[in-house]
């Protein structure tokens, strides 16, 4: 009888499980890893290093390894299907979590200091330290954060210090590949106004603020904002009062119920908007209007006017 295995490695929780679950199916299969590499073609050391949870296995070691275990047990193609498919799920898991997990070991000691950029190449040079102070995640990770603002190859450029972004969504999808969110983004956004100047609008403000969504990354941008000599006097309220629309429409969507929106979508054909509470239950009115009270506590009172409307899939105060 062989040694028994050493534990699985679970430093990486993802490709510990997909290794738990590749132990799993050897052991009900009764199959050696001897005999296991005869059905499969790889050696014996490959197949035990695919189930130890220290290296990711191929795609090809994987798919191999389940089916040999799979047909030595058992006939039924579904049983194969679903093994093999939850198998591969857990591969798939793996590899996004090796690939997150590869740059941590790759951090750069050198703290990024955007308070110090005058230009736009301190700027880039501050963006590049970010880079390599977030382990220097792939390209590829920064495009899909940046969902679809921040193309592949001006990341690789930005990443190089070839470049520095074009416009501000570009900036902050850097930054938050580069895992700089929240608060954290202060510092930055003064090194770009200092670089690139304030927003020439009103407008332009609000659509920064937008695309920012974090709380905290909106208000340091607010605050920077209307702090500036560029700023025009009634900037602080229009945006004070714009955000304070969202975080009050934010509440009423979290209680409003999928049930609640079903009810809306039935009946909306035959109601007119101002009637759709008529359809809703009670106890949905009072929850909705408890969370517009509760919003009002940020600031006191609302500093607009309020008017109900229901969507199908959304409401908003106007």
């Amino acid at each position: 009888m062989g040694r028994p295995e050493a534990p699985v490695d679970r430093s990486v929780p993802a490709l510990g499980d997909l290794a738990s679950f590749l132990r799993l199916v050897r052991y009900v299969s009764s199959l050696t890893y001897s005999e296991l590499a005869e059905r499969t073609g790889h050696s014996p050391a490959t197949l035990k290093r695919a189930a130890n949870g220290r290296k990711l296995p191929t795609d090809a070691v994987v798919n191999s390894y389940l089916t040999a275990c799979i047909e030595a047990r058992t006939d039924n193609p579904a049983h194969k299907h679903q093994t093999l498919q939850r198998g591969m799920t857990l591969h798939a898991d793996a590899i996004e979590a090796v690939r997150e997990a590869a740059p941590k070991e790759h951090r750069s000691s050198v703290i990024p200091k955007p308070q110090y950029v005058r230009d736009t190449a301190d700027l880039s040079g501050a963006l590049r330290d970010a880079w390599k102070r977030a382990g220097k995640p792939s390209t590829r990770t920064i495009e899909r954060h940046s969902q679809g603002h921040l193309p592949r190859s001006t990341a690789n450029l930005i990443a190089n210090g070839r470049t520095v972004p074009r416009d501000f969504r570009q900036f902050v999808a850097f930054l938050r590949a580069c895992d700089i969110d929240g608060c954290a983004l202060s510092p930055w956004f003064q090194a770009w106004f200092k670089v690139y100047g304030f927003p020439g609008s009103t407008s332009a403000a609000l659509s920064a603020v937008w695309f920012l969504s974090d709380p905290d990354a909106q208000s340091a941008y607010v605050d920077l904002y209307v702090q500036s000599t560029d700023a025009p006097p009634v900037l602080r309220k229009e945006l004070e009062k714009a955000i304070d629309r969202k975080r009050v429409e934010a509440v009423l969507r979290s209680a409003i119920t999928e049930e609640m929106l079903k009810t809306i979508q039935l009946e909306r054909r035959r109601l007119d908007t101002k009637h759709v509470y008529d359809v809703i239950d009670p106890d949905h009115v009072r929850q909705l209007m408890l969370a517009f009270r509760a919003s009002q506590a940020w600031n006191g009172r609302p500093r607009f006017e309020v008017k109900w409307t229901l969507h199908p899939t959304t409401c908003s105060l106007q």
